[in-house]
């Protein structure tokens, strides 16, 4: 640290690691027509995912094309629980069927997520899986799509993520719920708008917003809203500890204040999604 003065030392961290065992892996390209048949899939494949705890996936859809992140935690390649999307035709694998270790399938796909543009704005909203509340939002993001195209020469993303009933009651079991998941099967959806100018800041920060509003009206018609919103793909004026709960973030707060007494790391730090600000 040089000539700073050193506020504390760390002697040893005790952490729980993932071994780097194999794993299949492929991610399957579709044509924009199959966006909604890629949709309905994922419905049916949340629905298999809860007897399968070693399957993930991710889906990312945009008006130029769908695309699919398969991952299984074993060496087998191409299980029924996506046999859903193996129906739907493709355009083209930009990862074929592989079997590797979790590191080698990690730096495959992110190989080609790489964002080259200078600027993004991105926002988390969830639901409880359902498949008309996941065409609906579809739709409104369709809709949003075109108006960044034309506004601002930006592109738009539509991903979703599949968290199971019992992968949050397990994540219970190892230490608690503090993020106050629901116990049901949900869609973590990001919006993710891509594009090069500054001067377009606001009126992706609007786009943005407009998305969260409208996703959550059309969840909450369907009595399929959840509130909590997932900090890695959460815009940063978005209230993502307080999606946790009240007694979540006091609960954390308390914590915070057994290994960090003087508050250091939430006082002095610049931004963020800080408990000093929950």
């Amino acid at each position: 640290m040089g000539n700073h003065i050193v506020l504390g030392i760390v002697t040893q961290y005790d952490i729980n690691t993932v071994e780097n065992s194999q794993v299949y892996y492929e991610v399957i390209l579709f044509d924009p027509s199959q966006n909604r048949a890629l949709l309905a899939a994922i419905v049916e494949y949340a629905e298999i995912a809860e007897k399968d705890d070693r399957a993930f996936l991710v889906l990312s859809l945009t008006t130029n094309l769908g695309l699919v992140i398969l991952i299984y935690d074993s060496p087998v390649k191409r299980l029924n629980v996506f046999s859903m999307f193996y129906g739907i035709p493709s355009t083209h694998n930009l990862l074929n069927s592989t079997i590797a270790s979790w590191s080698d399938a990690y730096a495959a796909v992110g190989s080609f997520t790489s964002l080259a543009p200078a600027r993004e704005m991105i926002g988390a909203v969830s639901y409880e899986f359902d498949n008309t509340t996941l065409q609906e939002s579809y739709s409104s993001f369709k809709n949003l799509s075109t108006q960044v195209q034309t506004e601002f020469n930006g592109s738009m993303s539509f991903v979703i993520q599949t968290i199971t009933r019992s992968a949050v009651q397990k994540s219970a079991l190892k230490g608690g719920n503090h993020l106050g998941l629901k116990e049901v099967t949900q869609a973590w959806i990001a919006s993710v708008i891509q594009y090069n100018s500054s001067a377009a800041d606001n009126l992706a920060r609007q786009t943005s917003q407009i998305f969260e509003d409208q996703i959550d009206a059309i969840a909450q018609k369907r009595g399929k809203n959840l509130f909590y919103r997932f900090m890695n793909d959460a815009g940063y004026n978005q209230n993502v500890l307080g999606s946790y709960g009240a007694e979540n973030v006091a609960r954390l707060k308390d914590v915070s204040h057994v290994y960090d007494s003087h508050q250091v790391f939430q006082e002095l730090q610049n931004s963020g999604f800080l408990l000093s600000k929950a």
